[in-house]
Parts: structure tokens; C-alpha cells; sequence
């Protein structure tokens, strides 16, 4: 966000800037040339709208009440079935291989495989209708014309100056940054004990903090922040593997498992969640607080 770093010093620019770099990730995901069914691709797509929520958020005191709006609206809708798509390519790319390898003495994997499989694919044509609608055809054009600058969302007060000294984009920036960390606290410092919705409630700060963090990394102390960003993303990941599993638990619970199937791979997904919710809290103790922006870059 310096002129160091190459994108645009304005507010208006800048956000044009980084919701063309989202536009371009999302883009690829979409293409027919993407394996749209491996779990990388949808990843992928998961992230960029994770990162649009972020800037609408960073953003919101520039940007039109109503394209706002209607933006996260679209975003919302879209995640569903971007979100039960992955579930499944989980559960039948990770999950239950790793289950029958650990329990090779069970003979029904095969069946629970192939009934994740027609689970999976139905969640595909689920996001593949999503996909083929006008409201996701409309919801892209939106962001595309902000990006190319045919449509303006901001209103007629957005600032010139991305990180004046005192200015409102760096008092914003500074302020959400304190308020993201400090709600990971105390939670943070016994998550390996948490409840389940705890845990999930923690994940979802996480993630807050960190692509706030990254919308704003040209503005974070540069000897303090790549430190930070990496604990941030150690314990992100950790905290993605427990979700993982336990989603992975519910979804097993439609699957045809005679009772010591099920058991048994209740218990190895458990043990997955344990292990998970302890490294993240290692990296949540370790985590140091955010590198402020503090001034504006020369």
C-alpha cells in the first residue's frame, strides 16, 4: 500500500487494486480450464471471497451503503454451496482414504466411499446451478466494473490519501487490528479445552485477523510482520484441520458404517481435533501482537 510496494497510494485506487488481484484468483478458480472438482480449486475461490468480505469491511466507511450491501449479499450466497462442495472433496480426497488406511481390518470403506462420492457430486451440481445463474453472473460483472472503473461504489467523501499521518484509513486500520487480536483472547490460551462452537467462533477470528493483517501488510512493521503473518497462518491452518475433522464427523453420520466402523472412526477423528486445537494454541501463545501502522511511508 506504499509506493514501495507498488500499488496505489488512494483509497479508491487502492481498493480498485486489491479487488483486482481477489478478481483475478476468482477468475482462475472459475475457468473452464479449472478442475473445478479438486479441492485445491475451490480453496482457492473460498480465499478470494474471504478476502472480499475483508476489504468490504477495511473499506466500508468509502464505499456505497447499498453496493456494499448488496455485494456481501452475494457473497453470503455463494459460500454455501462453495463451502458443502468442499466438505465433500475432503471427506472423499482426505477423510476416508486416511480412515481406511488407519483401520484396514474394516471392510465397508469401500461403500462409504462410493455414498460420499454421490454426496459429493450432488454438492458440485448444487454449486454448478449457482454458477450458471443470472444473480452470479451479475454479482461478478459488479465487481468486475469496479475493477476496471466503469462503476464507482464509493461515495463522493472517500479520501484521497490512503495513510495520511493521523488520517481515517490508518486510525481505521490500527483500530480493527487491536480489536481482532485482542478477541482471540483468552480463548486463545486454552483452545485445546474449548467446546466445539468455541473452537469455531476462535477459527472464524482467526481468519479475521489474519486477512485484515494481509490487507494491510505494506503498513505493518516490516521487521516485526512476517512473524506474525507466519504464527498467524500456523495457527489458521491448525485451526482449518480441526474444523476439517470435524465437520468430517457430522457427515460420516449419513453414511452407510455399521456401529464399530462408526466408532472407530469417531475416535481417529477426535484424536485429529486434539492434536489440531494443541498446535493451535502453541501458535496462538506464541502469536505477538500485530506490527501497528503507525505513520505514513516516504
Amino acid at each position: 500500500m506504499s509506493p514501495r510496494d507498488g500499488a496505489p497510494t488512494s483509497i479508491t485506487a487502492n481498493f480498485r487494486h486489491q479487488l483486482g488481484q481477489i478478481a483475478s484468483h476468482w477468475r482462475a478458480g472459475s475457468s473452464p480450464h479449472a478442475t473445478l472438482d479438486a479441492a485445491e480449486s475451490l480453496h482457492q475461490l473460498r480465499v478470494a471471497l474471504r478476502r472480499m468480505r475483508t476489504l468490504l469491511t477495511l473499506f466500508r466507511p468509502w464505499l456505497k451503503h447499498k453496493w456494499r450491501r448488496r455485494l456481501r449479499s452475494d457473497l453470503s450466497w455463494i459460500s454455501s454451496p462453495l463451502g458443502a462442495a468442499r466438505d465433500y472433496d475432503v471427506l472423499v480426497g482426505f477423510t476416508l482414504p486416511a480412515l481406511a488406511a488407519a483401520h484396514p481390518e474394516l471392510t465397508e470403506w469401500h461403500a462409504a466411499l462410493d455414498a460420499a462420492r454421490a454426496e459429493q457430486r450432488s454438492a458440485h451440481q448444487r454449486l454448478a446451478r449457482a454458477r450458471s445463474r443470472r444473480r452470479y453472473t451479475r454479482f461478478y460483472r459488479r465487481m468486475q466494473r469496479c475493477v476496471d472503473g466503469t462503476a464507482s461504489p464509493f461515495r463522493s467523501k472517500a479520501g484521497p490519501a490512503l495513510y495520511r499521518p493521523n488520517g481515517r484509513f490508518l486510525a481505521r486500520a490500527r483500530r480493527l487490528l487491536r480489536k481482532y487480536y485482542r478477541a482471540l483472547y483468552p480463548a486463545a490460551e486454552h483452545a485445546a479445552q474449548l467446546p466445539a462452537d468455541e473452537c469455531h467462533r476462535l477459527r472464524l477470528r482467526v481468519k479475521r485477523l489474519r486477512y485484515t493483517s494481509e490487507a494491510l501488510t505494506p503498513l505493518l512493521g516490516k521487521a516485526a510482520r512476517a512473524d506474525f503473518l507466519a504464527h498467524l497462518s500456523a495457527c489458521q491452518d491448525a485451526l482449518g484441520q480441526s474444523n476439517d475433522a470435524a465437520v468430517a464427523q457430522r457427515l460420516l453420520e449419513d453414511l452407510p458404517l455399521g456401529a464399530p466402523a462408526r466408532a472407530k472412526a469417531q475416535q481417529w477423528l477426535q484424536q485429529r481435533i486434539e492434536q489440531a486445537m494443541r498446535a493451535a494454541e502453541d501458535a496462538l501463545k506464541q502469536l505477538p501482537a500485530p506490527p501497528m501502522p503507525s505513520r505514513a511511508r516516504r
